[in-house]
């Protein structure tokens, strides 16, 4: 992943600023970031940008795939559990700051 991608999951880049990525992985990055807020909400755009790139099916695999990871994601922090780390250092997270208990 390049330094715009991940500042792009982050956050901090919009997707659209991230040459990188191609239209199709813009639309669906855009479209998981709304399923993933709290609550969920779409934007008529983002609807219609995720309709012009994939078929019906493909749209019902990221969003179960989508949600199939913030089940994941969730149930192990209600544990207290620390994220998996492959590496010793990861730049998308902060795990020096990372806690699920306050």
């Amino acid at each position: 992943m390049t330094e715009d991608e991940i500042r792009a999951l982050q956050g901090i880049k919009s997707f659209d600023e991230v040459s990188t990525l191609s239209d199709r992985e813009k639309a669906a990055l855009a479209y998981v970031r709304c399923i993933s807020r709290s609550p969920v909400s779409f934007e008529a755009e983002t609807i219609q940008n995720l309709k012009r790139q994939f078929s019906k099916r493909a749209i019902v695999i990221i969003a179960s795939t989508c949600a199939q990871v913030n089940f994941w994601a969730r149930l192990i922090q209600s544990f207290g559990v620390m994220p998996a780390g492959f590496t010793a250092e990861c730049s998308i997270l902060n795990l020096e700051q990372y806690s699920t208990r306050k």
